[in-house]
């Protein structure tokens, strides 16, 4: 019989067993009923994440006993968990997580999962570089991660896109090369391609905070303002220094018309950076939903100044303030800020659009029909542009034209509802519910 190994060696053992998934199918003998999928994940700062089921939305977490453990089986899994973590030199942090994982149960009372909620060490410090270490060299290549690097920072996305997929394929467990995959196809905008990468990488290592950003980025652009929500939470109880994830954040809020709380998150991102543009922008258009016109002018005009500071070609401040001129009924400055945005991006269709609005002031219907007609050239999905179009056209009297304006902005419509009736399927399909359109 061999020496039995112990100390540090042992506990390392024990830990490769989590990480190869070699316990996982010791549970699933040992509890079939309840364990179908879990994994214990190394996170960023070395500490040891969760024990995941396949889905640990319905429980609650709320403190009870462990039930249905028969045997004592679920007390075995804990046990080895603090005997690595005694092992590491952190025993006080072991206890103080398992007090976490006996705190989630179903409804019914039967456990569904343990999960070991981060918690600090006692210390306040970070956890041990030993564990650290461990985490950087046993599932990635350190050369081939900062080749990756390189080429990400030189834009070489499509490269760098395919030897993360080789190097993923070969290093399953890098968190580290799925976060840079879903980064580099969210800059390719392949969206889902990005969400399944964050996703993995988030499985792997739960608390990369960036991770949850870029997470909540993709899902945000698909819609799911719900979850993007969520993953930008969890980023900033991460780290709450992020700016950008405030603002993202505030954005998300923006576009439910939930203006106080956007407000409020643009505002936290402007302390953390004084000097961030879009998020001045994005306060103005806030502060005036909210009414308040004149502070939301200053905001259009600290995002134009520190533009202009940078040499920059950010023209939402100049479209945002070619529409408060607008509404002001001062339509000759309207245009010289939309038609500024038109230097900068001549294929911004807001731009047009605005120009569109003050000759339609001015019943200029020839200058706002071709204002429209470039706005549709750049985006020929916006069903508004169409709209107004035909209105126009009939002034015009071209009454033809005005028809194909209309019949493109009723399919435009049609289109959207469509689209609105097969998500509501899709979610009443994934979570048993009859959803009604408003819902």
């Amino acid at each position: 019989m061999g020496k039995i190994p112990s100390g540090r060696l042992m506990t390392a053992g024990i830990l490769d067993l989590f990480l190869s998934g070699t316990i996982a199918s010791m549970l699933g003998n040992l509890l079939p009923d309840r364990y179908t999928k879990y994994r214990l994940s190394p996170k960023q700062n070395g500490e040891i994440a969760s024990i995941q089921a396949s889905d640990l939305t319905s429980a609650p977490k709320t403190p009870g006993p462990l039930t249905h453990n028969k045997g004592k089986k679920t007390d075995f899994l804990v046990g080895l968990i603090l005997i690595g973590l005694s092992a590491l030199g952190l025993p006080n942090y072991g206890w103080r997580m398992v007090a976490a994982c006996t705190s989630l149960q179903e409804p019914g009372g039967g456990i569904i999962a343990i999960r070991a909620v981060p918690v600090p060490p006692p210390h306040g410090g970070n956890a041990p570089p030993q564990i650290e270490r461990n985490v950087e060299s046993v599932h990635d290549d350190p050369q081939q991660i900062a080749n990756f690097e390189d080429l990400i920072l030189k834009e070489n996305f499509q490269e760098v896109d395919a030897l993360l997929r080789s190097y993923v394929a070969a290093h399953p467990r890098s968190w580290k090369a799925y976060y840079f995959l879903g980064y580099v196809q969210l800059r390719q905008h392949r969206i889902t391609d990005s969400i399944k990468a964050l996703a993995k990488s988030l499985e792997l290592n739960i608390n990369n905070p960036e991770a949850h950003k870029l997470l909540g980025k993709g899902l945000s652009m698909i819609g799911r303002y719900d979850l993007a929500t969520r993953e930008f939470e969890q980023a900033l109880r991460l780290d709450p220094s992020l700016a950008e994830v405030h603002y993202n954040l505030g954005k998300v809020y923006s576009i439910q018309d939930d203006f106080h709380r956007a407000r409020k998150e643009f505002e936290k991102a402007i302390r953390l950076n004084p000097s961030y543009m879009e998020a001045y922008n994005a306060l103005g258009v806030a502060i005036e939903a909210l009414g308040d016109n004149a502070a939301a002018f200053e905001d259009y005009q600290a995002a134009l100044r520190i533009n202009e500071e940078r040499h920059g070609k950010f023209v939402a401040p100049y479209i945002n303030l070619s529409g408060y001129y607008n509404r002001r009924s001062e339509l000759d400055v309207a245009v010289e800020y939309a038609k500024k945005a038109l230097e900068m991006n001549p294929k911004s269709d807001l731009a047009y659009f605005q120009i569109a609005k003050a000759y339609r002031a001015k019943e200029d219907w020839n200058g706002a029909a071709k204002a429209l007609e470039n706005a549709i050239a750049i985006k020929p999905s916006s069903s508004q542009y169409y709209y107004i179009l035909g209105i126009t056209y009939h002034r015009l009297g071209k009454v033809k034209e005005s028809e194909q304006a209309l019949e493109g902005f009723r399919k435009l419509e049609k289109q959207t509802a469509d689209l609105e009736n097969q998500r509501r399927e899709a979610r009443r399909a994934t979570f048993g519910l009859e959803l009604r359109p408003d819902e």
